[in-house]
């Protein structure tokens, strides 16, 4: 990712806003390997979670059919193995290409 100013460029050239991904440039990412996600949880603690959407590493559910909420994205936890989510407006920072035992 590149910076300009208080824009950040995704690697696909996407623009988003100061500290703000989209939930499809996560989702996707997400679903292409391991990232980690650097956020600040609601209390405003500094959290660090390695996550992904690989069918490799889901557990096998059935959906609840609630909708997702538009400004969080649910993600599966591999150092916790389980789900965790956070909100879109917090996340700092993204690292792809995490390698996971």
């Amino acid at each position: 990712m590149s910076e300009m100013g208080d824009m950040k460029f995704t690697t696909a050239g996407e623009m988003v806003s100061e500290n703000f991904y989209t939930k499809e440039y996560l989702r996707e990412r997400l679903q292409a390997g391991i990232v980690r996600i650097t956020f600040d949880k609601v209390n405003g603690e500094r959290r660090i979670m390695t996550c992904t959407l690989q069918d490799k590493y889901l557990p096998v559910v059935e959906s609840s059919g609630r909708p997702e909420p538009k400004d969080s994205l649910a993600v599966w936890d591999l150092n916790a193995n389980g789900w965790r989510s956070f909100r879109l407006d917090k996340v700092i920072e993204i690292e792809e290409g995490i390698t996971y035992p």
